[in-house]
């Protein structure tokens, strides 16, 4: 890795290559088989923690920073409170020891691929992107609350799960995997590309500048909030929909995105809501606002999963009847759009076409409304 590091080495790569092949791809890299490495493959964490606060150090490396594929990271890897020069890419590492970034200031992360622990986070500046991508796995909750993302934060692919912390116990009343509690994001967030997490997702009064992707994951927290989002503000759109050949978007719990508000649109297609029945699991909708679209297709309510969207405000509302959810399951009191449309869209542009009225014919509607709990008004229509 100093060899590497060294400017004068013309003959360095573009990475620092731990094991016998540079392809992220080449099963010598996969970091679930680290345990089979030899010696030879490990960083001491503080090494890289040298490469960063020392001047002299920092001047032998190239601007485009610390780049290493496939080794194995030993000890704690603490840069809380650094400022960090120059960017940091681990990809296909392995961490068994935690990741300390509280307060920290960077340029660029990277740890795509890679096997981690945990990750405390809390208050990092990152100036450009944080990647955390690409069959990335965390075995215990990554804390991104109060952060500042520059540009995109990226989790597409990734694999979270929850286990208890017992420094963290606030984390375990919604099985936090991640925690980014008033986040800021100038770009996108993106946890798509058939990301999984076994626990809760919190973005909780999240700042994003451009759009929230869940398009294809699998929220897996039964009984629990699977997303918890309440109170986000998003500029762009939301999309929790199927992409490509990657399939629906699954949530096993609860979709909780109460009071958002969503600048541009909201699209909820090719999605399933699954619970066993009396669990709690559905998408809670209430009070969030729309600017545009809320789009609620081919969607899946599995065993009296709930849909709540009392006192939201929608532009346009663009649904379909079997969507909706069984009787007695559907909250709409207050629910306020301007206009309704049984439409198509553009899923690059989130643009809506008309193609039928069927669903908004009188007969149609109330039947929409009588799917309300008894005693129930209709000031929805």
């Amino acid at each position: 890795m100093l060899v590497f590091s060294d400017i004068d080495n013309v003959d360095r790569g573009e990475f620092a290559v731990a094991g016998t092949s540079g392809a992220r791809t080449d099963v010598s890299n996969d970091p679930a088989h680290a345990e089979s490495w030899p010696a030879s493959r490990q960083i001491r964490a503080e090494l890289i923690r040298w490469l960063c606060v020392d001047h002299q150090a920092v001047s032998q490396i190239d601007p485009k920073g610390i780049r290493v594929i496939g080794a194995r990271i030993v000890n704690v890897l603490d840069l809380a409170l650094v400022n960090v020069p120059i960017p940091i890419v681990l990809d296909n590492c392995q961490f068994k020891s935690p990741i300390m970034l509280n307060g920290a200031d960077l340029p660029y992360l990277e740890l795509d691929g890679s096997y981690v622990r945990e990750i405390h986070a809390s208050g990092v500046v990152v100036h450009n992107n944080l990647s955390m991508a690409k069959k990335f796995h965390a075995a215990m909750p990554i804390s991104l609350d109060h952060a500042k993302i520059g540009l995109d934060l990226d989790f597409g692919g990734a694999s979270l799960r929850y286990e208890e912390d017992r420094d963290q116990p606030f984390l375990g009343r919604h099985r936090d995997t991640l925690f980014a509690y008033l986040l800021q994001v100038g770009g996108n967030v993106w946890l798509n590309r058939r990301f999984e997490s076994y626990g809760s997702v919190n973005f909780g009064g999240a700042k994003i500048g451009g759009n929230l992707h869940f398009d294809s994951g699998h929220f897996i927290n039964p009984n629990n909030a699977a997303i918890s989002a309440p109170g986000a503000s998003i500029d762009g759109v939301v999309f929790l929909r199927s992409f490509g050949t990657d399939g629906d978007v699954e949530v096993t719990g609860l979709a909780n995105v109460s009071s958002d508000r969503v600048a541009d649109s909201f699209i909820v297609d090719h999605a399933k809501f699954l619970g066993v029945p009396g669990a709690q699991h559905g998408f809670d909708g209430s009070a969030m606002t729309v600017a545009r679209t809320f789009i609620w297709r081919n969607v899946t309510m599995q065993n009296g999963a709930q849909c709540d969207l009392r006192d939201a405000s929608v532009g346009l509302l663009l649904d379909d009847w079997d969507s909706w959810p069984a009787p007695g399951k559907l909250l709409i009191d207050g629910l306020t759009y301007n206009g309704l449309s049984a439409a198509v869209y553009d899923a690059d542009d989130a643009h809506a076409h008309d193609v039928s009225a069927g669903i908004n014919s009188i007969d149609s509607r109330l039947k929409w409304l009588a799917l309300q709990p008894p005693g129930f008004s209709f000031a929805a229509i």
